[in-house]
């Protein structure tokens, strides 16, 4: 009855003029993108406009702008070329500076229309072409951002084999967005290649030991230094993990972002700067400094032992004294410098106040410290040594107590020495 009042169907060549209307827009923005997503207008066109995609119409349909792009823009893969999805075919947020069309995230909120973005031919990137496109980002010295590092780093973090490594290219930037790099990179110029250090703020760490340096050689060390910039760290999503690593364990591992202060310096052969720094601005940290990292050094840079033995600290007696020329204060020793009258003059080390086992009687915590040339044992060494101190505070009168001690100090020379050490002794 309809049809014979001259009520007519709705065909695809009466639909298509009434939707163009909609993706249009030179000044203002299109009325598309300005209907919510998540509105069921969206849920009814897009159902509509994948029954046309199986009719003679669907060429048309294809060549209209219908996908919404991050960049706040409509368009159509026919005129586009390939556009793709905001995540990987994993599932991973890719980055947004790699030349490639992404659709607007807010879109896929409605099923409806991921439903259509699939049959207008929008795609899943691949993470392996992800991966090559980040690294290619980085074939120049400059053009990635401090948030697009991150970007690709927490991209790296998701996708890279458990046994990736980054290339040499990929650098971090410091708390003052400096690049600096793992490696050297030949790009023909100057560049920073160095350590970057996690900003911990604990005592003995990285800026805890620069902050006093400073204080007492009254000069900035921070621009020897790299910290790694916080935007890194606040990326981080609670409780992820990858490979059994959390994104801070990845960027130590795979990144070089250290924890600790290198013992040997970049080029292997000395030791690293910071602890020259340590040793003649504040010895007094030295001792804490060593006790904190030196269980975390492997055995082979514990090789360099015997530069280490040169550094200088603080004693008991308020001199300084190289690491070799000292004891640990062990209740038997402070016991017989006592007996010997030169306690007071004696070079055992002042153990900082800010570790607990200090009063133990045995010291434990520091017996490293004697793979460091530190003594701890009324050897040679400590008799000679108690003899130079007794010489030196008696230097203008003797009585009988220290005539006493001085013969217990012959008597401990003569029990430790062996006939190799007799030239030595005279």
């Amino acid at each position: 009855m309809l049809l014979a009042l001259g009520v007519r169907k709705l065909g695809w060549q009466h639909l298509l003029p009434r939707i163009l209307p909609y993706l249009q827009g030179h000044i203002f923005q299109p009325r598309l993108l300005r209907i919510p997503f998540d509105d069921d207008w969206h849920t009814r066109v897009s159902s509509l406009l994948q029954e046309g995609l199986d009719t003679e119409y669907s060429s048309k349909i294809e060549t209209l702008p219908l996908i919404p792009l991050h960049n706040g823009k409509l368009a159509s893969t026919y005129d586009r070329g390939a556009i793709y999805f905001p995540q990987d075919s994993s599932g991973t947020q890719i980055p947004t500076d790699l030349d490639l069309s992404f659709v607007e995230a807010g879109a896929l909120e409605n099923p409806s229309l991921v439903a259509l973005y699939f049959k207008l031919g929008v795609k899943y990137c691949n993470p392996d072409d992800i991966v090559n496109k980040v690294i290619r980002r980085y074939n120049r010295k400059d053009g990635v951002s401090l948030s697009q590092s991150v970007s690709h780093l927490r991209y790296l973090f998701q996708t890279l084999p458990e046994e990736g490594e980054l290339d040499n290219k990929i650098f971090v930037m410091d708390a003052h967005e400096t690049r600096v790099y793992r490696k050297f990179v030949p790009f023909g110029v100057d560049l920073a290649v160095d350590d970057v250090y996690f900003d911990t703020g604990e005592n003995y760490g990285m800026r805890y030991l620069i902050t006093e340096i400073n204080k007492t050689k009254h000069i900035s060390l921070s621009s020897n230094y790299h910290f790694l910039h916080p935007l890194y760290l606040a990326s981080n999503k609670p409780g992820e993990r990858r490979h059994d690593r959390s994104w801070e364990e990845w960027l130590h591992q795979k990144a070089a972002v250290r924890y600790i202060p290198r013992l040997r310096s970049r080029s292997k052969t000395v030791l690293a700067k910071i602890w020259l720094d340590i040793s003649m601005a504040c010895p007094w940290m030295l001792l804490g400094a060593l006790r904190t990292y030196w269980h975390r050094y492997p055995t082979s840079e514990k090789a360099l032992s015997s530069e280490i033995e040169k550094l200088t600290v603080i004693c008991e007696n308020d001199e300084i004294h190289p690491l070799w020329r000292t004891y640990l204060p062990l209740e038997e020793l402070t016991q017989i410098s006592k007996e010997l009258f030169i306690h007071s003059q004696f070079p055992f080390v002042l153990l900082p106040a800010d570790w607990e086992d200090n009063k133990t009687p045995t010291l434990n915590g520091w017996l490293f410290l004697t793979e460091l040339g530190v003594g701890r044992k009324a050897d040679l060494r400590f008799y000679l040594l108690a003899l130079q101190y007794s010489v030196k505070a008696n230097s203008e009168t003797v009585n009988s107590d220290v005539k006493g001690a001085i013969f217990k100090i012959y008597e401990g020379i003569a029990s430790q020495a062996t006939e190799k050490d007799y030239d030595h002794i005279r």
